[in-house]
């Protein structure tokens, strides 16, 4: 295989990838040029190619990219806020959470967090990303009252905050209606949502995540569901999909296509152009609390 962006690869066209591509493989991908939309048969054969094929994948997807946004790089500088430690769920996958007993549990305090996020605008940060577990006796307010308080001393601070299962344990805990929680959360502050915490949904794969809490799933997709109405409100949503969780190409193929969906959904809701998918490479200040560690994760955000 070639890699992509060496000097082997850029010495390849387009045009000359997709003619060594095998024909079902070359009819795809120029449909993708086209702009046309692939079926799952298609996009489960793509999730597969190797060799020659992949090489003609990788330069119709650079091609793509090319006419989308050109050929300038973006990221963003982004500081990780985890509050605390502390969950009830038990995820068996999970490497994070910890018992309220625990010797290694934390909870921090606002004003501890509001430091944090200083500090990374002194280093250069423009947006956190917030979360954390999800501890017995929460308040259902705590989230709201996090964002008003960073927002009070760093107000153009960009805050990419709260899971969909952190978001339907603060409906639960106040009893509100969903959307209402939602607008309160922007009303305070919050910028955009992440999608992380819903893991890969297919019913396949779920027993071998080992998810703990069926409300997890079944709060992710009411919250994906609300997320369409705040849209047109202006809170970006946002996809997430675990690589190495479920490697099986059909079920990457899946979230494709129901990535695809979502976004046909945002646009309808909002009444305008289908949103444009951002590969955002974020630098982690701080990848894992208390660890000092760097890292790079990349989201696929709306906007």
């Amino acid at each position: 295989m070639l890699k992509p962006g060496s000097p082997e690869w850029r010495g390849i066209t387009l045009e000359q990838a997709l003619a060594a591509a095998k024909p079902d493989v070359a009819n795809s991908l120029a449909k993708a040029l086209a702009g046309s939309d692939l079926g799952f048969q298609e996009g489960l054969r793509l999730a597969t190619v190797a060799g020659s094929e992949l090489t003609a994948l990788t330069k119709v997807a650079d091609e793509l990219r090319r006419r989308a946004v050109g050929d300038k790089i973006t990221y963003v500088v982004n500081r990780n806020l985890n509050f605390t430690n502390v969950c009830i769920v038990g995820c068996a996958f999970c490497g994070f959470g910890r018992g309220a007993d625990a010797p290694d549990a934390y909870f921090h305090s606002n004003e501890t967090l509001i430091a944090k996020s200083v500090e990374a605008v002194g280093r250069g940060a423009t947006e956190v990303c917030i979360q954390g577990g999800l501890p017995k006796d929460l308040d259902g307010y705590y989230y709201v009252q996090l964002l008003r308080a960073i927002k009070a001393r760093l107000p153009e601070l960009h805050i990419h905050a709260y899971s969909p299962m952190e978001i339907t344990y603060g409906v639960e805990k106040t009893r509100l209606p969903l959307r209402d929680y939602l607008l309160m959360l922007k009303q305070a502050g919050l910028n955009s949502i992440p999608g992380t915490a819903a893991e890969i949904l297919d019913d396949d794969v779920r027993p071998e995540a080992e998810l703990a809490d069926d409300r997890a799933i079944v709060g992710v997709v009411e919250v994906e569901g609300d997320q369409l109405l705040v849209a047109r409100d202006g809170l970006p949503p946002e996809r997430d999909a675990v690589a190495g969780l479920a490697p099986a190409p059909g079920v990457v193929a899946a979230r494709v296509l129901d990535f695809d969906d979502f976004c046909s959904e945002v646009a309808e809701v909002r009444g305008d152009e289908r949103p444009r998918v951002e590969r955002r490479e974020v630098e982690h200040l701080e990848a894992f609390e208390g660890h000092g560690l760097l890292g790079h994760s990349a989201p696929v955000v709306l906007i």
